[in-house]
């Protein structure tokens, strides 16, 4: 358990051009304290399983935009606070050869920060309160001594519970996403290995208005490694190896691409 105190001050001065005034000279100031506590619990009923409760909050000061266009920028935007409890289990084999974890999570955010107004002009306010609410899993297993594969992912549930966008979900929040990897280890000293994972993205929005989004997609990719010693390391990869095509950021009719299909060779060497 434990707890911290945050004060923090922000302060803004702006000279507008107003007309039939001239120059303008405005100033505004704004102090934002928070109480940050944290404890968490745990069981341990045997040497493989482990039980935990945790509960904290989080804290994201307010401030002042500084774009500072109009006096609109003069009114500070509110602190962020976020309250969150998670429920997790652990547990491992009596060999190690096999491990699972799963954690519950509920997130309660109030006066969420964001960017509202018109594209190009967009100025950080306090959106409303939001709850997310999900599942975040894992699980890896030793197939024989030298391969493994892993199965990770998460479920989640979000909306905002005030303000202006009720009832929506908040931007860049996929409602699942999972990796399933395989890795493996070859020859008898073990100087080559390989990787190949695949990820699984669900949909989410770009936006609070839910207007704009990007659906679902796979990316796989793939590895090959050689260690002579364990100094030096030379690959040969495959990112994206389908080329699949995904946004990473959208707005109006313009949007950013996330990286095509890449293969190349990389080396390191370590001092």
């Amino acid at each position: 358990a434990g707890a911290r105190f945050s004060h923090e001050k922000a302060k803004t001065r702006m000279i507008i051009l107003e007309k039939g005034k001239g120059e303008s000279n405005y100033n505004n100031n704004a102090v934002f304290n928070a109480f940050i506590p944290r404890a968490s619990i745990a069981w341990l009923p045997n040497e493989q399983n482990r039980i935990w409760f945790g509960v904290g909050r989080g804290f994201k000061p307010g401030g002042f935009n500084k774009e500072g266009v109009d006096k609109l920028a003069l009114t500070s935007y509110k602190s962020e606070i976020a309250t969150e409890m998670e429920l997790g289990w652990k547990w491992h084999s009596v060999n190690d050869n096999h491990m699972a974890e799963i954690t519950l999570y509920q997130i309660d955010s109030k006066d969420v920060q964001g960017y509202v107004g018109v594209i190009g002009y967009q100025a950080l306010s306090n959106m409303g309160d939001s709850r997310s609410r999900g599942i975040e899993y894992l699980w890896k297993s030793k197939l024989t001594p030298n391969h493994s594969i892993s199965l990770g992912g998460m479920f989640n549930q979000s909306e905002f519970t005030s303000g202006e966008h009720k009832n929506k979900r908040p931007a860049y929040t996929p409602s699942y996403s999972s990796l399933i990897s395989w890795e493996g280890l070859y020859g008898k000293e073990q100087k080559w290995s390989s990787r190949i994972a695949v990820r699984f993205n669900g949909p989410f929005y770009f936006n609070e208005q839910n207007n704009l989004e990007q659906g679902h997609y796979t990316v796989v990719d793939a590895s090959i490694s050689w260690h002579p010693t364990k100094q030096y390391e030379l690959s040969i990869y495959a990112k994206n190896i389908g080329d699949a095509l995904y946004r990473t950021y959208a707005f109006g009719n313009k949007a950013q691409l996330g990286n095509p299909r890449e293969i190349g060779v990389q080396g390191s060497i370590n001092f």
